[in-house]
């Protein structure tokens, strides 16, 4: 973690080179500034310095930061310790005598305003107080008050008969008009019962303080009037607002949700009687204040019913705010769970192929991993009651209909269609048409997780990464793109064939089948399998490879590329020295015979070059030059 962007001389009164609006590559490094007596730091950017003035009341902070293995850098000054901290709120300016949530007093210095610190003084290097390889955010309980809100209070050093409780009751309200949620209040007044206060309250009597009833709604007004600024940073702490992919989101039962209706709902909560006009207000403020955008956590976390999924450690952890995941299954995560129904219905939707097995689970698990460089879509084949349907009803239902949209391969780059993918872990586009399509970029950008904009009715265009596993099912494949779109289309493309026939006359047959794999037990099993299969997938950076899914997409490969066609019917004799212009003119007749698109002549002639091992050449016939095919080798 870089603390400072460079470095100047000084003297025991400050700096004595120019570091403002000096670009970093301008300023000493501090291989250059080590032999001068005096020199001093510029804050980086994305850093933030508390000045603590005072031996003591450092002491009591680095203690608290100690024992909470919070990670953050400090240095000894004459009188104190300064600390540093990543920050991410650029719209605050230096301060001094500051009060800090948990009490004690400190100079805020920003290193985005400029902020230059005396490293070194007459020969004397500042010490260390505090190391780490990084820096945490700047956090709650140590985000400076206003100007305002520091004068009003005193907390530092209070003992028993001060009059604590008096001046805990209604510290409450100044922390909530500075936006702190009533848990991270509570837990700020424990930090300073535990740290602060020279003898600590007994538990009860904090817990007492802290109760609901002492959290005042009357915060949000000033002088009588409502503030929607001051409501705003109350429901910004308190759901853990986010902008998410261009849209606010709110924390929710371990995720975060898209839309305005919680954030709506909790001000009603809060404030019965409030108007709308006030929460159109509020609204407003929290879009304007929520600008950084974010995107979705890490794909090696899944959020279930139960908790949250860590991949690479291989186990279900508590939820937290910290870790950003919109998507959620509605199911727990119960490793020990069997049900031989679904093994039995997989094993025969493969034919009893266990590499089709395989990779039945692994489309399954793919849909859990929000990251495509994969690169992989999925097209299920077979006509007639094969099980194509309840395998993809399957998946619905364990995703969930909040977590799939369902548009057709022909939709995916349509205005106001494309944005349905955003945020969603599938989309399953059910009997999709055989029609020809012939832009094909945006599906390719789709599948692969390039960022592509999108625009909903009504609202600015916006741009996202999609994560959405396509998934289409089909009885003709359409052809999709031309020349070497069809080529990359096809090393992204699996296609799953669906040979199994599911027939009354089966002993076995089980009308129902769809609403047993419904069931709870069932989907708790799939996704014991799917979670196995994924792992298998990030072992191996890839599927399992189906000797029938190959077969399916060769046949595939040469039906979507009619110019394979043409190529079989042609003898050497047809092409071998012959002029290009000719040849292009059967390839276009044999398309008109068969009602197909032909390429242009310069696709033409990179495909039958690459096909046949030939190159073209000038060559004077009949006292013309033209271009004819010739042999690679000649």
């Amino acid at each position: 973690m870089k603390l400072y962007r460079g470095y100047v001389k000084s003297n025991k009164k400050g700096a004595i080179e120019k570091f403002k609006d000096v670009p970093d590559e301008k300023l000493r490094t501090l291989d250059n500034v080590k032999k001068f007596d005096s020199y001093g730091g510029i804050l980086a950017e994305d850093v933030v310095m508390l000045d603590v003035d005072s031996i003591e009341d450092s002491d009591k902070l680095l203690d608290m930061l100690d024992d909470l293995d919070y990670p953050c850098i400090a240095r000894f000054t004459e009188h104190g310790v300064h600390f540093y901290f990543k920050n991410t709120n650029k719209n605050k300016r230096n301060g001094t005598k500051l009060l800090l949530p948990i009490g004690l007093v400190a100079d805020v210095k920003y290193g985005y305003n400029s902020t230059f610190e005396p490293l070194k003084i007459n020969g004397k290097e500042r010490e260390i107080a505090l190391t780490g390889d990084e820096l945490g955010e700047l956090p709650y309980w140590l985000r400076p008050l206003s100007k305002r809100n520091s004068k009003k209070i005193k907390i530092d050093n209070l003992r028993s008969g001060d009059g604590r409780n008096e001046t805990l009751y209604p510290y409450i309200l100044t922390l909530q008009s500075e936006g702190l949620s009533k848990e991270e209040i509570k837990k700020t007044f424990s930090l300073i019962n535990e740290y602060i206060f020279e003898d600590p309250l007994p538990v009860e009597e904090l817990e007492t303080i802290t109760r609901d009833e002492a959290f005042n709604k009357k915060v949000f007004y000033i002088d009588g009037k409502f503030s929607p600024n001051l409501f705003g940073d109350y429901l910004i702490s308190e759901l853990n607002i986010k902008q998410i992919n261009g849209q606010l989101h709110s924390y929710d039962d371990g995720v975060y949700v898209a839309g305005t209706k919680i954030i709506e709902s909790k001000m009603i909560e809060i404030l019965p009687s409030i108007r709308r006009s006030n929460r159109q207000e509020v609204l407003s403020y929290i879009d304007i204040k929520s600008l950084k955008n974010y995107s979705s956590q890490d794909a090696n976390f899944i959020a279930f019913k139960n908790g949250v999924y860590n991949i690479k450690e291989k186990r279900l952890e508590p939820y937290t705010p910290n870790i950003i995941i919109t998507n959620k299954i509605d199911y727990d995560y119960e490793p020990s769970v069997k049900c031989p129904l679904v093994d039995e219905i997989m094993d025969k939707l493969a034919c009893h192929q266990r590499d089709l097995v395989n990779l039945l689970y692994e489309i399954i698990a793919y849909t859990f991993y929000r990251r495509n460089e994969l690169g992989k879509f999925f097209i299920l084949t077979g006509s007639g009651a094969n099980g194509k349907s309840t395998y993809l009803d399957m998946i619905r239902t364990l995703l969930g209909s909040k977590n799939i949209s369902s548009l057709d391969v022909s939709e995916l780059d349509q205005r106001f269609k494309t944005s349905e993918l955003a945020g969603k872990l599938a989309n399953i586009g059910d009997d999709i048409s055989d029609s020809y399509i012939k832009d094909t970029s945006i599906l390719k950008k789709l599948v692969t997780g390039e960022a592509v904009t999108a625009e909903r009715k009504g609202l600015d265009p916006f741009m996202f990464e999609n994560y959405s596993k396509l998934l289409f099912s089909a009885n003709s494949i359409p052809r999709l793109g031309k020349g070497s779109d069809t080529k990359a289309l096809n090393r992204r493309m699996v296609i799953v064939p669906f040979n199994a026939t599911f027939s009354p006359k089966d002993p076995d047959y089980k009308p129902y089948i769809k609403y047993d794999l419904r069931q709870e037990n069932a989907i708790k099993y799939l996704i014991v399998k799917s979670i196995e299969a994924l792992h298998r997938i990030l072992e191996n950076n890839g599927f399992t490879k189906s000797e029938l899914a190959d077969r399916e997409l060769e046949k595939y490969e040469y039906e979507n590329n009619p110019i394979l066609g043409f190529f079989d019917d042609l003898e050497e004799t047809d092409y071998l020295n012959q002029p290009t212009k000719d040849v292009y003119k059967l390839y276009t007749e044999y398309c008109l015979r068969n009602g197909l698109n032909s390429v242009s002549n310069i696709s033409f002639s990179r495909q039958i070059t690459s096909h046949f091992n030939l190159t073209s050449k000038s060559s004077r016939v009949n006292g013309k030059v033209i271009r004819i095919y010739i042999k690679e080798e000649e």
